[in-house]
C-alpha cells in the first residue's frame, strides 16, 4: 500500500471543522477520512458511512456479510471463533483474518501510542518492520501524571525514560500466570 499521512485525535481532541461537512456531524464520535478528492466519515466502528465526493455512487456490495450472531457478541469476532474452531484444511477464512487485521490493529496501536507520547510534541516516525520510531532518542524523558488528585491539589508527576516507555507499551513484558 502507498504511505498516507494520519493524523489521529483522541480524548477529546477533534480534527478541524471544514466548511464541507455537513451540519450535525459530530466529530467526537466518528473516523473522518480526508483525501485529496474528497472525504469519508464513518461512525466509531465503521459503520454508516458518509461519502463527501462528487458524483459518487454507492458500489454495489461484493464482499460477503457476516450477519448478526443469534447467540450475541460482535460479527467478525464471533466469525473469528467459527474459523478458529473449523478444520485447518476446510476453513473458511474470517473476514477479519489476521493477514488484514494484523496491519490494522498495528495502526490503531500506534494512535494510541502517539497519544500517549504527545509530551515528546513532535511528529513521530514509524519502522513498521523493526517496531519501533525511528526518532526517540535514548536519553530522552517523559513526565507522566502519577495520581489524579481532587481539583486543586497538586498533581505528582514521574520522569521515565520515553524510548523504553515506548518500548514497553509496544512489547509489553508480562507477569508470570497463576500457578496452582
Amino acid at each position: 500500500m502507498p504511505e498516507l499521512k494520519l493524523v489521529w485525535h483522541d480524548g477529546g481532541l477533534t480534527p478541524p471543522r471544514t466548511p464541507d461537512l455537513p451540519d450535525g456531524i459530530d466529530l467526537q464520535h466518528v473516523n473522518l477520512y480526508m483525501g485529496t478528492k474528497g472525504k469519508i466519515i464513518t461512525g466509531i466502528y465503521g459503520g454508516d458511512y458518509n461519502v463527501l465526493l462528487d458524483g459518487y455512487k454507492t458500489p454495489p456490495e461484493t464482499i460477503k456479510r457476516v450477519p448478526d450472531h443469534k447467540l450475541g457478541g460482535g460479527r467478525h469476532e464471533m466469525d473469528w471463533v467459527r474459523a478458529c474452531k473449523e478444520d485447518k484444511d476446510s476453513r473458511k477464512e474470517a473476514c477479519s483474518n489476521f493477514e488484514f487485521a494484523g496491519p490494522f490493529t498495528e495502526m490503531v496501536l500506534m494512535g494510541n501510542l502517539a497519544i500517549r507520547l504527545q509530551g515528546l510534541r513532535r511528529e513521530l516516525e514509524w519502522d513498521g518492520e523493526k517496531m519501533e520510531f525511528k526518532n526517540i532518542g535514548a536519553e530522552e524523558t517523559l513526565q507522566l501524571i502519577t495520581s489524579q488528585l481532587a481539583p486543586g491539589s497538586k498533581t505528582n508527576h514521574k520522569e521515565v525514560n520515553a524510548q523504553e516507555f515506548a518500548g514497553e507499551m509496544i512489547k509489553h513484558t508480562y507477569r508470570k500466570g497463576w500457578s496452582w
